[in-house]
Formats: C-alpha cells, structure tokens, sequence
C-alpha cells in the first residue's frame, strides 16, 4: 500500500491537537477525534493521487459519540478546505458522497440508507477503488456506488 497507519507511532504525523471543544489524539492504536461543539471537523493526512492510474483508498473507522445525523467518513482530493470530494456515513445507517467546491456542496449521491452500516460503537470499513474510468464505493466490503470517474478539482 501506498500509505498504511497503524495509528501506534504516528510516523505520518497525522495532527494532534487540543482546545476548549476540539481534540485530535493518538492513543491504543486509534485516532480519537473530540468534537464538543458539532461544528465540522477535518483531520488530513495530504497524499498524491495519480488520477490517471488505478488507486484504493481504505479506512475502518467508528463513532461512539454523537447525534444520529452526524457523519463521520473519508475525504479525498482535497486541494484546501475549499476543494475536496466526501464519502461519509452517519450512525442511523446512511451515506452519501459530495464535492464540496469553492463553498457550494453539489451532491454525487444524495443520502441514502444503507443496511449495511453498522451503528454506533461498531467499526464500517469505508473504501474507494478508483478503475479505469469509474469510481466505486463500498462500505463494509459492498458496492454501495458506482459512478464515471470525472477527476479531481
């Protein structure tokens, strides 16, 4: 793999970070994110993608806090806070997948209910296999959604 974390040295230096309502930690093998105000949080780790090849991106990741509408999930393509693509999930079994461009969200796939989404306290394995010309989403080793590949920003 291109980029593979175990989260037990944090040798990628993923942010670590504390204030009155943020907390961006390292601790047993995971990477805790505290989030007391519910405003939305990014944690990056930037990494080059070759648009032109074949790529996967993979994270197994678990809430155990927050509302049933709140969303965690993977961020890619992401030039600045400005321009990136989202794949997320909330805990009350959802998903979608959006491009956030110069401040204006435009939904790929709008939310949808997904069984497959384990609820709170449970860990999802999110994934994006990018071939050929598609890119394909799968949440818990299922396709939950294909599209053509349009590139990035």
């Amino acid at each position: 793999p291109m980029l593979d974390e175990p989260f037990d040295q944090n040798a990628l230096r993923w942010p670590e970070y504390q204030s009155q309502n943020i907390l961006f930690r390292i601790e047993n093998g995971h990477y805790i994110i505290e989030n007391k105000d519910g405003s939305d949080v990014i944690a990056e780790r930037p990494v080059s993608l070759d648009e032109t090849r074949d790529f996967v991106i993979r994270c197994r990741i678990r809430q155990t806090a927050g509302m049933a509408r709140s969303r965690v999930g993977l961020i890619w393509g992401m030039k600045n806070y400005q321009e990136y693509f989202a794949f997320e999930i909330s805990p009350s079994g959802q998903f979608s997948v959006y491009d956030y461009y110069l401040g204006k969200v435009s939904l790929l796939k709008a939310w949808t209910d997904e069984a497959r989404i384990l609820g709170k306290n449970n860990y999802n394995t999110l994934e994006i296999r990018k071939t050929q010309d598609d890119i394909i989403f799968y949440i818990n080793e299922q396709q939950v959604y294909l599209r053509a590949f349009d590139g990035l920003h």
